[in-house]
């Protein structure tokens, strides 16, 4: 042991320094490191994951098709009464009145073109059964040699009126713009200013004939029989009916350019006009059942044309209830 004063070498179990005297300190024991056994090293089997199932899936086709671009929605206008009569316009109800329509007129031409047909009392005329004057019997002669050039003739109007209806569709479903054109509707009111002009003419036309045969049969009824009075009776009778019928289409007629004045006077100055004429409403109603009617007599096409227009008729007369009821 060596003394930490003066370095001399002193005995291992001395307490003090022999040469200094100074206290020595023993040196701690040294403490022996913990023997740590290894653990014995054994190599490890390495775990395969097995690889999932493949899963089928469809091959891409060589080509695909470019999804369908989404319909633009129809733009509305800002004043309610121009989208009111849009609404209208693009209504199921407005297409199926111009299916309709365009239907009848469709098979009155082809009745018309196949073979004009005439009721059993007109042909009795032709054959001489009603004792008038032989030229009456000539005139109307004539008159069936150029009926179906003359049906064709007033299928005109009807067939601009089934296009202004398309037109008028047409522009209620416009994604344009707001408004709505009224090119179809300026279509349909000439047709029906036209189709009026006719009525007035060939009423005035049946009303001459009816008044010039009725007083040539009457005078050959004196002559014969005491019977020509009641004849006489008769012809008047059927020329007021002619008279009178002729007179509530003429009416009907101008009721409907009426209406149609007001619906295009309501887009041009958004001023809300919805009046409808329930006298045309009416004689729709009218007009239908005796289509109605007729579809169980006559040919074929005339009983389709028959169906069609009584299937227009409620149309109009329901879209006209609309018209009546709509509040902006």
């Amino acid at each position: 042991m060596y003394c930490t004063r003066c370095g001399a070498r002193n005995e291992d179990d001395a307490r003090f320094c022999t040469n200094c005297g100074a206290g020595l300190t023993p040196p701690a024991p040294v403490e022996e490191a913990p023997v740590v056994e290894e653990a014995p090293v054994t190599e490890e089997t390495p775990v395969v994951e097995e690889a999932p199932a493949p899963v089928y899936q469809k091959p891409a086709p060589l080509y695909q098709a470019a999804p369908a671009p989404a319909r633009a929605p129809v733009l509305r206008s800002d004043n309610p009464a121009v989208n009111a009569i849009k609404n209208l316009g693009a209504s199921p109800l407005f297409l199926i009145a111009a299916i309709a329509l365009s239907v009848a007129l469709f098979f009155t031409l082809v009745q018309n073109i196949s073979g004009f047909s005439y009721p059993a009392v007109l042909d009795s005329l032709t054959r001489g059964d009603l004792g008038l004057s032989s030229e009456f019997y000539r005139a109307y002669s004539a008159f069936r040699t150029v009926a179906v050039p003359m049906a064709l003739i007033v299928a005109v109007p009807d067939a601009l009126i089934v296009a202004g209806m398309w037109m008028t569709f047409a522009a209620a479903r416009s994604t344009r713009d707001g408004g709505m054109r009224t090119a179809g509707l300026t279509m349909i009111k000439a047709s029906l200013i036209v189709t009026i002009v006719l009525i007035a003419v060939v009423g005035a036309v049946v009303a001459i004939g009816l008044l010039v045969g009725g007083l040539a049969g009457f005078a050959a009824a004196l002559d014969r029989s005491s019977d020509g009075a009641a004849f006489g009776v008769v012809f008047v009778l059927i020329y007021l009916v002619a008279a009178a019928v002729i007179a509530l289409a003429l009416l009907y007629g101008i009721k409907c350019v009426r209406l149609i004045d007001r619906v295009k006077g309501t887009l041009r100055t958004g001023v809300a006009d919805f009046r409808g004429p329930m006298y045309v409403v009416v004689w729709n109603f009218v007009a239908a059942s005796g289509s109605a009617f007729a579809v169980f007599s006559g040919s074929f096409f005339g009983a389709m044309a028959s169906l069609a227009s009584a299937a227009a008729s409620v149309m109009f007369s329901l879209l006209i209830l609309r018209f009546r009821s709509t509040r902006v």
